[in-house]
């Protein structure tokens, strides 16, 4: 009991500093934990888009007090060694660290010494008693530091929304980019594309319905693609695509082509006179004395104003009238045609008509 008190009057002069020294390296060691503590405090926020910035500042003290405290009573508790080490530096010729070796030895020449080490301590100026934070330590805290506040930076940046969040950014990853496509309806000859020429589709998407019309003078032939209706509608577009009308000439068409009779159909001008490839003198082919009614092969040139130019179909009088009645009884039981659709169909006999 006595070598105790002995030895706790050598340090107990000096203890106050030794106990300064401790709190400080505790609380800078504790800092660093602080920091990361924080960092990754913020980048769960910023992850998951939770806009509380301001809870990273006690989230700092409340962890750096935590961590401190444990480090003052486990790496920089107070110890006689190293106490005694410091001490001794100071001139004391380690007078202090045998007084800690020869602790339990209860001889006379152990007793005195440890007197005179006691007495050689008490003479030592405390001012001149230093204490060092290692390099590690320092390097670690300004790491932790910039570690810390950046993503305190970038937290508050996506609270603010002048960044994303990295919940957004994994979305934007995760998120396959809409592909358009191109639809491009284009003309060879005379005539006209009834409906949306140019479209921008969603890739697999279909088109809106399309109508060619041919010109007076000119027929619809086909498509570029085959496809021998004037009326279509594309359905899931999956790449450009550019697809021609092509109208022709009447006179190239029947050239090819002859009606039943042998006669070619030679297009005339509805203007025209009669015995000079025009219209006779007739004006309603309901009227007309020799009117084919719905034979080809009866079919003349003064009738070929009135025909669908495939050397085959009479479009003249009561075929035509029938035609239309039929096509406006069918656009009006389909309920699903769309307004430009009704267009596109009512313009095509509109324009056979001429």
């Amino acid at each position: 009991m006595k070598n105790n008190q002995i030895e706790n009057q050598a340090f107990s002069v000096h203890q106050k500093q030794f106990i300064l020294e401790s709190i400080i390296k505790s609380l800078l060691l504790g800092a660093v934990f602080g920091f990361l503590t924080t960092a990754i405090t913020a980048l769960a926020f910023w992850y998951f888009d939770i806009k509380l910035v301001w809870l990273s500042v006690p989230v700092f003290i409340v962890s750096t007090v935590l961590y401190g405290v444990l480090l003052f009573f486990t790496k920089y508790k107070l110890r006689e060694k190293y106490m005694a080490r410091k001490l001794d530096k100071l001139g004391l010729d380690e007078r202090l660290i045998t007084m800690t070796e020869l602790k339990d030895d209860t001889s006379f020449i152990a007793q005195l010494q440890r007197e005179d080490a006691t007495k050689a301590s008490k003479k030592v100026d405390g001012k001149l008693i230093k204490f060092v934070v290692s390099i590690p330590v320092i390097c670690c805290l300004v790491v932790a530091f910039i570690f810390g506040g950046g993503m305190i930076t970038v937290n508050a940046l996506s609270s603010t929304g002048v960044i994303r969040s990295g919940k957004q950014i994994i979305e934007d990853i995760n998120t396959v980019p809409t592909q358009y496509v191109n639809l491009n309806y284009v003309i060879e000859g005379s005539g006209v594309i009834m409906g949306e020429e140019s479209q921008v589709l969603v890739k697999g998407e279909s088109g809106t319905p399309i109508m060619a019309v041919p010109d007076y003078g000119y027929a619809f032939v086909r498509w570029s693609d085959g496809y021998e209706e004037p009326y279509r509608v594309d359905l899931n577009v999956e790449s450009d695509t550019l697809l021609t009308a092509i109208f022709e000439v009447v006179a190239n068409i029947n050239e090819k082509e002859q009606v039943t009779d042998g006669s070619s159909m030679i297009p005339v001008d509805p203007e025209g006179e009669e015995g000079q490839g025009g219209r006779p003198d007739w004006q309603d082919p309901e009227e007309s004395p020799d009117k084919p009614d719905n034979n080809p092969s009866q079919a003349t040139s003064g009738q070929d104003a009135y025909m669908v130019y495939d050397g085959k179909t009479y479009y003249g009088g009561k075929v035509y009238s029938e035609a239309v009645k039929d096509a406006i009884n069918e656009v009006e039981n389909k309920k699903d045609l769309t307004d430009d659709e009704e267009d596109a169909i009512n313009s095509y006999y509109n324009n056979i008509k001429k």
